[in-house]
């Protein structure tokens, strides 16, 4: 459960997790969220058949939207087997993701922190499809943050010839994270 501290702001207690939205973006529903899934074609149907509801998301437009919408996506893993090598999980992280699109490339992982966590960041292009036969050339961060029983994975996307704006907007999204 989250609590509203202003409409602009995601709030976590469960997990101790904090991030706020450009005014302009908007949070996307757990619904929302997996309707657009089902629009998205990939080599791999076990990707999407097994895509998992995000602890929270946001994007800048609603959906449908003609273009790929520059969104963020966070997810809270449990970490059953003691602590991760946030390496390692990235690794397999962009190893599952290159089963998805045939042009995939990625570079990373790199040590980085977030919201004032110990982290590795990696990035990957790519090119997604629809089930109405577009495409659209990809450009994904992903962020793998380990916690105590858990780990954060963090993903923002666009296109990879986005307006400035979108740039901006992402890395404001992923500046302003917390983690308590």
């Amino acid at each position: 459960m989250s609590e509203a501290v202003d409409s602009n702001e995601f709030y976590s207690p469960t997990f101790g997790f904090k991030v706020t939205k450009p005014g302009q973006w908007r949070f996307i529903c757990a619904d929302e969220y997996m309707r657009h899934v089902q629009t998205v074609t990939s080599n791999d149907e076990m990707f999407l058949r097994y895509a998992n509801v995000p602890l929270m998301s946001a994007a800048k437009y609603e959906e449908p939207h003609p273009d790929l919408n520059p969104s963020i996506k966070v997810q809270v893993k449990p970490n059953r087997s003691g602590p991760i090598n946030a390496k390692e999980m990235a690794g397999i992280l962009l190893d599952l993701m290159r089963r998805f699109a045939d042009d995939f490339a990625a570079e990373g992982p790199d040590d980085c922190t977030v919201g004032g966590a110990a982290a590795v960041r990696t990035v990957a292009t790519y090119t997604m499809g629809t089930v109405d036969g577009q495409s659209f050339p990809v450009y994904s961060e992903l962020w793998v943050v380990p916690r105590a029983s858990q780990y954060f994975l963090i993903a923002v996307s666009r296109r990879q010839d986005a307006p400035q704006s979108d740039v901006e907007d992402l890395r404001h999204l992923v500046e302003s994270i917390c983690f308590e």
